[in-house]
């Protein structure tokens, strides 16, 4: 009889590989849900964006006196008005 000896098969590599494949499908799936809900959870209301917020006149001249009389006429008054709205859904979205 030339080696009929019944050998058995590492079945650990098999093992490992479905081990890891379950892995990244319960990953992908968890993944998936998480952005789903946060997506769901994280609206934000409708505010005026950066750019719609007038801060009074704009030129394009690059001299330093032209640069001076804008920053002065500025308006900055308003300028962090959204900050306590933003403020407000990140303590809300936090509970």
């Amino acid at each position: 009889m030339d080696n009929l000896s019944t050998e058995k098969e590492p079945k650990g590599p098999i093992l490992g590989i479905i081990v890891i494949i379950l892995l990244l499908i319960v990953g992908g799936v968890y993944i998936f849900l998480n952005q789903k809900n946060a997506s769901l959870s994280g609206e934000m209301t409708a505010t005026t964006p950066p750019s719609d917020i007038d801060l009074g006149p704009e030129s394009t001249s690059t001299e330093a006196t032209a640069v001076k009389q804008e920053i002065n006429a500025t308006n900055l008054n308003n300028l962090d008005a959204g900050v306590n709205d933003i403020q407000t859904e990140l303590n809300t979205s936090a509970q």
